[in-house]
């Protein structure tokens, strides 16, 4: 994504979940309850009392949680995008394109 947008505020609203207010005027929820099952390095989000440690980015570049875990702007916006069914700049996902490249998501 060239210019992603800046996350406005952030909150948990359930276990694995997260709504997201961007400086598009959007908000969108976004799910990571499966994001521990799919990439080890973030297992530490499975717990819920850990999850609810998420704190926004100061210049809303992204969330993270203590210990340096994090989750860029651009990732989430994709992830939110695509999970509310609205188009995304890249209509095959983000996951699918990092695959394609050889990263991990």
């Amino acid at each position: 994504m060239k210019n992603p947008p800046n996350i406005q505020a952030a909150r948990v609203i359930a276990p694995g979940m997260i709504a997201l207010v961007w400086s598009t005027g959007e908000t969108l929820n976004v799910n990571l309850a499966d994001l521990p099952k799919r990439n080890a390095a973030f297992a530490k989000l499975a717990d819920p009392a850990f999850f609810a440690k998420m704190e926004l980015d100061e210049w809303g570049h992204g969330i993270g949680w203590p210990g340096g875990l994090d989750l860029g702007a651009d990732r989430l916006y994709a992830w939110s995008r695509e999970q509310a069914g609205l188009p995304t700049a890249n209509p095959q996902g983000f996951d699918a394109t990092h695959a394609r490249q050889g990263r991990s998501a």
